[in-house]
C-alpha cells in the first residue's frame, strides 16, 4: 500500500486528525529554525513526538519506523523552507 504524506511550508497545522504511524520526514528545501512534531490533532500542545536539530537541510530524512500518534498529528514549522511527512 503507497504511504500517505502532507507537505509543510511556514505554517503550522494538523497533519492527521486521529491516530496514525509517523512514517519519514524528508526535507525539501533548507529550513530555518526547528521542526516540531505532536500527538494532538487540534494544538502545538501534549506530548511531543519528534522536535529537531535547528536549521534541518535539504535531503534530511528522519525514520521514524511506525511511531504512533495517538489522538492526531500537529507540526510546527520554521520561519522558511519545505517539508514532508509520510505516513505509515
Amino acid at each position: 500500500m503507497p504511504e500517505s504524506y502532507s507537505a509543510f511550508t511556514t505554517t503550522a497545522g494538523a497533519a492527521r486528525a486521529g491516530a496514525t504511524r509517523l512514517g519519514r520526514l524528508h526535507v525539501t528545501s533548507n529550513v530555518t529554525g526547528t521542526i516540531t512534531i505532536y500527538d494532538n490533532a487540534t494544538a502545538a500542545s501534549g506530548t511531543i513526538l519528534y522536535a529537531s536539530a535547528a536549521n534541518p537541510t535539504v535531503g534530511t530524512v528522519v525514520d521514524f519506523g511506525g511511531l504512533r500518534a495517538k489522538y492526531g498529528v500537529w507540526v510546527v514549522t520554521g520561519s522558511a523552507g519545505t517539508f514532508l511527512i509520510t505516513f505509515d
